[in-house]
């Protein structure tokens, strides 16, 4: 039998372990990031979860929270048509390019807007329910505050800055409105999970590369501009339990899927324990800022990024996914290729990430 000597010896090296394997991320990651058992809401790891953060398209999930909160009242339901206006198809990409006046059902609109990440199918969805996009961003802000997002504030539905306005948020806030999610629409979580669709004889990919690539990933939302760095909530269930981790911040794709990849890995490794302190509304610690858009938009880091993004396509184009299939309700024009973004203006260049 292992005496209290061994049996002390074991739970050192266990301590020694966790923190060594902590250190490590820390050391590659020093910017705000939130690992949280979805289950107890226990915060397994965190650094500077309450500073303040672009939150690029990670927008969206506000945006698709509004949604399914609409559908289970009864105030649209998913076969509702969404319109979309001269100023949904005048947004910057990453967008769809389909014609003012093409229309396609909620359900559809959702399904594009959390897969390809696209901002005039974002604003069309914010006015097809709200009326306006302004009304819409109203609720956005309403809806924040009732879930106690107390370091969040939104001006648009899509998370691009415009005019010298954006939006920001912290790594608490999005995991407290990614819990919401789950916990609120468990029937709708499919939606967070899919590998890409079909429009138009052209394939969509999801741009979180963690889905179908590690075991159990099943969420949620990846999001990047240049002033935020690369951005991903990630979740997975393994075994019964569910993880979520929030990632704000990378320089290139392959550090946000790596880091995520580590934290949710660290997460089914430690169970939570009566230690660990619980996720709550907690106001920001700074209200400065960061815009690291030097860092992230440059040659380098652009010529990289479409290196790892090339490889990540091929691959997918490879393993045959089962993508769906989608067609419009109204199609007045057929669907525009994507244009590569002009470096001269590299301050708003947005891809699928």
């Amino acid at each position: 039998m292992p005496t209290q000597k061994n049996r002390l010896k074991h739970a050192v090296s266990l301590i020694t372990t966790t923190l060594f394997l902590c250190f490590i991320i820390f050391q590659a990651y020093a910017s705000p990031y939130i690992l949280i058992d979805a289950d107890t809401k226990k915060i397994i790891l965190e650094n500077e979860s309450s500073r303040l953060w672009h939150p690029a398209s990670l927008t969206k999930l506000m945006t698709t929270y509004i949604a399914f909160s609409m559908i289970r009242d009864g105030q649209v339901t998913f076969k509702t048509p969404i319109v979309i206006s001269k100023h949904a198809a005048n947004q910057p990409p990453v967008k769809m390019h389909f014609q003012p006046g093409s229309q396609l059902t909620l359900d559809n609109a959702l399904k594009i807007m959390l897969i390809r990440s696209a901002n005039d199918i974002a604003i069309a969805i914010a006015e097809n329910l709200s009326k306006t996009e302004q009304s819409f961003v109203l609720r956005m802000n309403q809806e924040a505050k009732k879930l106690g997002l107390l370091s969040t504030h939104f001006v648009n539905p899509h998370g691009l800055t415009q005019k010298n306005q954006y939006n920001y948020t912290t790594a608490r806030d999005l995991a407290i409105l990614s819990l919401a999610i789950r916990n609120e629409f468990p029937n709708y979580l499919n939606y967070f999970s899919l590998p890409g669709f079909k429009i138009h004889e052209k394939n969509y990919f999801n741009s979180n590369w963690l889905i179908g690539h590690f075991p159990g990933a099943n969420g949620m939302k990846t999001g990047y501009t240049c002033s935020s760095g690369f951005n991903l909530i990630s979740s997975a269930t393994q075994k019964g339990r569910t993880v979520i981790a929030v990632v704000l911040g990378t320089e290139d794709l392959n550090k946000r899927n790596t880091i995520s990849q580590k934290l949710l890995l660290e997460g089914f490794l430690h169970y939570p324990t009566s230690n660990m302190k619980t996720l709550s509304s907690k106001k920001n610690i700074s209200n400065n800022l960061p815009d690291i858009k030097e860092k992230i938009c440059n040659k380098k880091n652009d010529l990289l990024n479409s290196q790892l993004l090339a490889e990540e396509k091929n691959i997918q184009e490879r393993e045959n996914l089962n993508l769906l299939n989608i067609n419009l309700l109204k199609d007045t024009k057929k669907i525009k290729k994507n244009k590569i973004p002009s470096r001269k203006n590299n301050t708003k260049k947005i891809s699928r990430y």
